[in-house]
């Protein structure tokens, strides 16, 4: 039998370096330095560098090849993933971890035990980042919060990182956006918070712009945030993509006016009297959201002297000293016991809007809110009272005590406020021994007599006689607006 020795050395295994564009396969070749006799199994795994797996290419399902005996290499394949992205050049590392002959298990000595794949991306870089900037208010005065919701969409083909916001409005310097890194489509967001200034409400919005900033492998991104459509140019600069974000406040001018009478007895006789005095004091308030200028106050009332103005009033702000008013006395003021009217009061806001209200009476309870801006707009009503009266508020009735009939016209008679509206009365007068002296129906009526100190009762006392000075009892009998019958009862006094 003949032998023959092999007396070939064992090979020595190597792997070498390929390069290949995006999509196109990675054909790897593992070589010996000379065929073996034996087949020869290699086993190897691949690394991430730059490349990503399934991102950027598909690791084989078998990670280990054999070398047919006689052959000296072998190829496998790495599939590289073809997408829309724009990268620099990246790469991945397939390294041998073990080589073994089948039959005699005899480990070979591995010369290169790694190689490099390198994959060239063929797309243009396109970088692009979308910003837009939205407000949302959540009142319209003074410390109310505006919340700004900032959206960032890459509209490039570069995967963008680190990126931050800008907002001076807000005071957002490097304001993170949540995820700071995007892949080309993705949206990132983050939100910042504006305190709302009179200067704003008076503007009736608040106008301003953010910028992004972030960073892709080949430059530095910058964008002006859009107010949300940007494929309209609302500010007029050719460019639909950086319109200032506008955000409106609700603006609500308004004013709230009082308005108090003070009866003044100028004569100082105690009685009612053509020529005595009502002082009208004003409250003014900005009770709106805007700053009012220009008020000025007016008084519809035949003969009433209005003093003061105009003045500016802020937000929140009022003037109770500035406006005053002085009305005299008529005849059909004291006949009639009282005097009702109603002041109005007129300014104009920040737009040159001309912004009235109505006065009320703070005195009254009513509130009838004429115009429907919150506040009442009830008429003031001031009572004439003589220090000597007897008041019936129920009915709307004031009886003055008090007269001096000395013939100068004033406080000649005997007065009941109001009596005009009950014509069917009768008025007894009593002296302080019971004695009557004067008796009249239908009294405050139209061509009725009026109690001047004479006497017209019984012939104890002579009609037509003057009464001495002194205190007297009056009784009044009178049906009243329902139908139901009043009276009432009291001191008169005559001085001369």
């Amino acid at each position: 039998i003949g032998t023959i020795t092999n007396e070939d050395p064992l090979p020595t295994v190597s792997i070498a370096d390929i390069m290949v564009d995006e999509g196109d396969d990675a054909i790897f070749t593992i070589s010996l330095t000379n065929p073996s006799s034996e087949d020869i199994t290699v086993t190897f795994i691949v690394d991430d560098v730059e490349a990503i797996e399934t991102d950027d290419y598909i690791e084989p399902t078998t990670l280990t090849v054999i070398i047919p005996a006689g052959d000296s290499s072998i190829d496998f394949t790495v599939v590289t993933v073809e997408d829309i992205l724009s990268e620099p050049t990246e790469t991945f590392e397939v390294t041998i971890t073990d080589v073994q002959t089948n039959t005699t298990n005899t480990s070979l000595m591995i010369t290169d035990d790694q190689a490099v794949g390198t994959i060239n991306d063929d797309e243009i870089p396109d970088p692009s980042l979308t910003f837009t900037k939205t407000g949302e208010p959540n009142g319209s005065s003074p410390g109310d919060i505006i919340t700004y919701t900032f959206s960032v969409q890459n509209t490039g083909n570069t995967i963008v990182n680190n990126i931050v916001i800008d907002d001076m409005l807000t005071g957002s310097s490097n304001l993170s956006l949540t995820p700071s890194t995007l892949a080309p489509n993705e949206i990132g967001t983050a939100t910042a918070t504006y305190e709302i200034t009179q200067q704003d409400i008076n503007f009736g919005e608040v106008i301003n712009s953010a910028t992004v900033m972030g960073e892709d492998w080949f430059s530095t991104l910058m964008d002006t945030s859009d107010n949300g459509d940007e494929l309209v140019d609302d500010d007029g600069d050719s460019d639909p993509t950086n319109d200032p974000t506008i955000t409106m406040i609700d603006q609500f001018p308004n004013l709230a006016l009082t308005k108090t009478g003070k009866y003044i007895d100028t004569n100082n006789d105690d009685l009612p009297n053509v020529g005595d005095q009502i002082e009208y004091t004003f409250t003014v308030e900005n009770t709106g959201n805007l700053d009012l200028v220009s008020i000025v106050l007016t008084d519809p009332l035949p003969g009433v002297e209005v003093t003061g103005g105009p003045i500016d009033l802020a937000v929140g702000e009022f003037d109770s000293t500035s406006f005053t008013a002085l009305y005299t006395l008529v005849d059909e003021d004291v006949l009639s016991g009282f005097v009702t009217n109603q002041a109005t009061v007129t300014g104009e806001d920040t737009n040159g809007i001309v912004v009235t209200d109505l006065s009320d009476d703070p005195d009254n309870n009513t509130d009838i809110d004429v115009d429907e801006d919150g506040d009442g707009e009830d008429e003031t009503i001031t009572v004439i009272e003589g220090v000597f009266s007897d008041l019936d508020t129920e009915n709307d009735l004031v009886i003055y005590t008090a007269l001096s009939p000395n013939g100068d016209a004033i406080n000649d008679e005997f007065r009941i406020v109001g009596l005009r509206n009950f014509p069917n009365n009768t008025l007894e007068i009593y002296n302080r021994w019971g004695v009557k002296v004067f008796e009249q129906d239908g009294y405050e009526q139209p061509g009725v007599r009026f109690f001047e100190g004479i006497s017209s009762g019984r012939v104890t006392i002579g009609k037509n006689q003057e009464l001495p000075v002194g205190t007297y009892y009056y009784v009044l009998s009178y049906e009243n607006a329902s139908g139901s019958n009043e009276s009432k009862a009291g001191y008169l006094y005559i001085n001369k």
